[in-house]
């Protein structure tokens, strides 16, 4: 294996450990279990959901990408209504930014437009499902 070839290697799996293993743990715990569970205290689960999902789209700091994060936040949240178990929300999220990484390091997909995220969203919730 060619030097750069193992060292991209190497860079997309640090980077695969990072956004799809500790930041789907750190913003979920944040997000659903300290933020949104604590809306539930005031107002009904589905107002706390898209309450949650919006500043979870917010703290992403891509205005751009505000669409599809709110999305994906919404359905990380009402996956985590459901079935009350932190681990749904963190498999939903790791698949997803492991998605994107894989997407934009193997398949060379620079671009990939708010519509395709958020198809790609519910087909990862769909057969997170099954």
């Amino acid at each position: 294996m060619a030097y750069t070839a193992k060292l991209q290697l190497q860079s997309t799996t640090c980077l695969v450990g990072i956004t799809g293993v500790l930041a789907p743990l750190l913003e979920e715990t944040v997000f659903r279990v300290f933020f949104m569970t604590s809306l539930t205290k005031w107002v009904p689960t589905p107002v706390a959901v898209i309450i949650s999902a919006t500043v979870f789209a917010l703290a992403h700091l891509t205005p751009g990408e505000f669409p599809q994060l709110f999305v994906l936040g919404t359905a990380l949240g009402f996956s985590y209504a459901q079935t009350h178990n932190l681990l749904t929300p963190i498999t939903i999220h790791a698949f997803w930014n492991s998605g994107v990484i894989l997407f934009l390091t193997f398949l060379q997909v620079l671009i990939i437009t708010p519509c395709l995220q958020i198809v790609l969203v519910f087909t990862i919730i769909f057969y997170s499902i099954l």
